[in-house]
């Protein structure tokens, strides 16, 4: 498997396209060397603009592995995500606690 890297300069840096194939891919989100999230898309440039819209997302640099179908990236992420295990792929999402109820 071919993992590339793209490097990101800072948290605030602007989502460019060009930087993105249109591609069909296993990516990963990647901050201060830990794998935090892995997903797949069929369309990883479209993906990405979402990620970079989110500012509650941190990330540093993202991998990608392109697949040639969809249904190679379910196998591949379901594998990647077994293999890894990273935090924010958990099935239970960190509980918001509201305080005076």
């Amino acid at each position: 498997m071919d993992i590339k890297i793209i490097e990101i300069n800072n948290r605030f840096e602007g989502y460019s396209a060009i930087r993105y194939p249109k591609i069909i891919c296993v990516y990963f989100l990647i901050y201060n060397g830990d794998m935090l999230y892995i997903g797949k898309t069929k369309n990883f440039q479209s993906r990405m603009c979402s990620h970079h819209n989110d500012f509650r997302k941190l990330f540093d640099k993202v991998g990608y592995i392109q697949c040639k179908t969809q249904d190679e990236s379910s196998v591949l992420e379901e594998e990647m995500i077994e293999k890894y295990n990273p935090p924010q792929n958990g099935d239970d999402p960190i509980p918001v606690i509201l305080r005076g109820y």
